[in-house]
């Protein structure tokens, strides 16, 4: 028997996902610190402002990869063509053409590369076709065509789909088992002393922030707000000063802004093929400003223990 063999929902539209290739744009430093001095003060309001013009300078400026890639080929294919009658106009046209095709194929590399995730594989090395070849592997494994329910029947309704997934983990997390101390089987418990403690509560310094940042990997897969640590990384300077007072702010208020603490949960197969909820295995993907927030708050604590 199966379920679900209505229409296809609509689908949503894309999430927002910084390009590592609009770095190599000589123009794009200016729109992110244009923007995100528009933002200031509040930090969210910035990384808006950043999302937005970007969307914008990949339109207007930046231009679609593909396109412009087969754009350069037909001109280059058309002048490799005429007669060399103005030999030297042809040959300074063709060469200036094999230069921006020459640089659109590294946008093109960069962007499979991002979208890869093969970490292990050097960049640079021309292997767009295996970048490529990996995102639609990865994708194609990762696409949940169908699963079993509870009673046995097979479901591949999209809607049904996500009904089921969304009542499977709310339970799974609302779930609240009590524990208590005593059955931690601990004879003692450690604790701080006074110099631990006050170490917990100093205020943490530029340097800090800026090691938690630098230390994540490059292209982590992003959190809601589509930003990795390469974009911190790259415009630490304009951007550093904000995210290390807010980190600050977090800190001596406790409080987090709730869409810097937005994550999205991720199922990860657990096995080949999965036919049930049970076979994956969900993470959390968060927003490198929380990310922040949390490794600087386990590296003070660590701290602690050893003084």
């Amino acid at each position: 028997m199966l379920r679900g063999q209505g229409s296809i929902p609509e689908r949503p539209s894309s999430p927002f996902r910084f390009q590592a290739c609009w770095l190599t744009h000589d123009d794009y430093p200016t729109v992110v610190n244009n923007a995100w001095k528009n933002g200031e003060p509040y930090i969210t309001d910035s990384l808006n402002r950043v999302r937005d013009d970007s969307l914008t300078f990949n339109k207007e400026v930046f231009g679609n990869i593909f396109k412009r890639k087969k754009d350069i080929e037909k001109q280059l294919q058309h002048v490799q063509m005429i007669e060399r009658v103005d030999s030297i106009h042809l040959n300074m046209e063709e060469a200036n053409l094999q230069k921006m095709y020459q640089e659109v194929l590294k946008h093109e590399e960069l962007l499979w590369y991002q979208k890869s995730r093969e970490k292990w594989v050097k960049f640079g090395d021309k292997n767009n076709k295996f970048f490529h070849t990996q995102t639609i592997i990865r994708r194609k494994r990762n696409k949940i065509q169908g699963l079993h329910l509870d009673d046995g029947t097979w479901c591949t309704g999209v809607m049904q789909l996500w009904d089921v997934a969304i009542e499977f983990y709310s339970k799974l997390f609302q779930n609240d088992v009590e524990v208590y101390p005593d059955s931690l089987k601990v004879e003692l418990l450690p604790s701080l002393n006074s110099q631990g403690r006050n170490s917990l509560i100093k205020q943490m310094t530029k340097v800090e922030v800026r090691n938690a940042i630098f230390f994540m990997q490059s292209f982590k897969a992003p959190g809601p707000d589509g930003f990795q640590p390469l974009f911190f990384k790259h415009f630490w300077d304009a951007v550093g000063e904000d995210i290390w007072k807010y980190v600050m702010q977090s800190f001596s208020s406790g409080y987090i802004d709730d869409k810097i603490a937005k994550t999205l949960l991720v199922l990860v197969l657990k096995e080949n093929n999965p036919t049930r909820l049970k076979n994956f295995r969900p993470i959390s993907l968060c927003n490198v400003i929380f990310k922040v927030i949390t490794k600087v708050l386990v590296n003070v604590f660590a701290l602690s223990l050893m003084i």
